[in-house]
């Protein structure tokens, strides 16, 4: 278990009915599982920590091609056979017995069709891998060497086979919704008029598909989803950017947002599966929207275990993997207002001085703000390590950076409207 994926810090302690919250390595945990393995900050992580999504058993008929226009699904789980176990303990699709250690990845299998000819198949639950350090991976098999690109088979993840069309049933059951035939403007549109109900396939928005709306034809499929940590404020209010994200065969995934007219499309967005600006994991789970900004670059792109000590989180290279549009919602004012309502609950602070551990991430994506900021650009070509944070006298925040050359504090005079460096003692 990496770190958390917070989004409130004052959810407290866990309520009836409410069992596991998602950390950002995508697995979900209960409450004793996060205090067995952080101890004394267990409590803050689980208080900052999202619950978990829903999840749904598919049920596919035999001789369709996985997944057809329409599926049956089956949106409640049945009580599993035995409790998991130890904190890296989450659920997985028709796996086999998994595998031995900490690190240990998996593949998604799907089991052979039954026979007959009105048999059906399920994607059944396992027993999870064991250890804190337990990882899982959906179709993605362990890169050979550093040097290699990372290719996710998109069609083959739980995201394509299970979620976006458990939504999908899920909307057409609730509401008999309009379709759009004309332009992919009128698409996005549409996808916001859905938002509660997105992720959704783009079969929900045009019987055919938007593969040629959007002129995507090679891509594998297309699904219009959330971005999460960026907001779009020119819909209502505490709504997150929706785009549509194109998956394609290599591994690659493209967003797109339609614009109101002829050349104002928001410009295209790749992303590699090993730029760091999602996690892997999560995206194969929930999709790449949903995977976004949650933790920094070089912690997305580990696939399991711990990160070795002197990783380097954020560096030169990964500022060139993310979008205007994202880091611009992240500037050092904004940062520091979210910093503001964190760093005052005495609940998630690890130490006694007020300072706190965002290494991680916490709800607090420093590494957007430095991507965003030129005047922090110089630290991180130095290849950052770390990052804490201070709100120092009420008036002012402070981060403790650590990099490969040292340690310096970053704070931002607000009277000559400056960035002020100073390096420390190690």
């Amino acid at each position: 278990m990496h770190g958390l994926n917070p989004a409130m810090t004052n959810r407290g302690a866990p309520q009836p009915g409410e069992g596991r919250r998602l950390a950002n390595d995508g697995s979900t945990y209960t409450h004793e599982q996060f205090m067995q393995f952080y101890g004394a900050s267990g409590e803050a992580r689980w208080r900052a920590a999202q619950p978990a999504p829903p999840t749904a058993i598919l049920t596919i008929a035999q001789g369709q091609p996985p997944p057809p226009p329409r599926v049956q699904l089956q949106l409640a789980l049945p009580a599993p056979a035995a409790p998991p176990v130890g904190p890296g303990a989450s659920q997985q699709l028709a796996l086999p017995a998994p595998p031995v250690g900490p690190g240990a990845s998996q593949q998604i299998a799907l089991p052979a069709p039954p026979v007959g000819p009105v048999a059906s198949h399920q994607l059944a639950l396992p027993a999870p891998p064991v250890g804190p350090g337990a990882s899982q991976q959906l179709a993605l098999p362990a890169p050979p060497g550093a040097s290699q690109p990372r290719v996710i088979q998109w069609r083959e993840s739980l995201f394509y086979q299970v979620t976006l069309w458990q939504h999908l049933e899920h909307l057409d059951n609730a509401t008999q919704h309009r379709r759009c035939d004309e332009t992919a403007r009128d698409a996005i549109n549409l996808a916001y008029e859905l938002y509660r109900f997105l992720p959704l396939p783009e079969q929900a928005f045009r019987q055919s598909g938007l593969k040629d709306l959007l002129n995507m034809p090679d891509a594998v499929f297309i699904a219009a989803e959330r971005v999460h940590n960026i907001p779009d404020y020119n819909r209502p209010p505490d709504t997150d950017r929706v785009d549509f994200f194109c998956y394609m065969a290599d591994g690659h995934v493209c967003r797109k947002h339609p614009g109101r007219g002829t050349g104002q499309d928001a410009q295209d967005h790749w992303m590699s599966p090993d730029a760091g600006v999602f996690n892997c994991n999560v995206a194969q789970r929930f999709g790449a929207g949903h995977a976004m900004h949650r933790c920094p670059p070089a912690l997305a792109i580990s696939t399991g275990g711990s990160l070795r000590v002197g990783t380097v989180l954020l560096n030169e290279q990964h500022l060139r993997a993310y979008s205007a549009f994202d880091h611009q919602h992240w500037p050092w004012t904004k940062f520091q207002k979210r910093s503001m309502s964190v760093l005052r609950d005495p609940a998630v602070l690890d130490h006694s001085d007020g300072i706190l551990d965002i290494t991680e991430g916490n709800e607090m994506p420093w590494w957007l703000c430095f991507v965003h900021t030129f005047d922090l650009h110089d630290i991180v070509k130095d290849g950052i390590l770390s990052v804490k944070a201070k709100w120092h006298n009420t008036k002012k925040l402070v981060l403790f950076v650590q990099t490969t050359r040292g340690h310096v504090s970053v704070w931002r005079d607000s009277n000559k409207k400056e960035f002020i460096t100073e390096q420390l003692e190690a």
